[in-house]
């Protein structure tokens, strides 16, 4: 669910960016390049703590039942992230 959510960011960020530097048409490779490339850093930046949840969602069932933190969703472990 979460990899869902965080998906098309990058994909409606590349034109928002695009349009912001010009309005041709057929902008030159550079803007392109630079869009995508800043498209990329902001949904890379967003997707990272939902991807380390999963991981240590993933983790924790391979402990024992007493070391186990028992995370039920991904918002949940999202909000213990940033606690610590």
């Amino acid at each position: 669910m979460c990899v869902c959510v965080c998906l098309p960011l990058p994909l409606k960020r590349y034109d928002e960016i695009k349009l912001l530097f010009s309005r041709d048409p057929q902008p030159p490779f550079w803007l392109k390049l630079f869009a995508g490339s800043a498209a990329g850093g902001i949904g890379a930046m967003t997707a990272s703590p939902f991807d380390l949840a999963l991981v240590r969602m993933q983790a924790d069932g391979r402990l024992p039942a007493g070391q186990r933190r028992n995370y039920v969703r991904c918002r949940f472990r999202g909000a213990r992230l940033t606690r610590r």
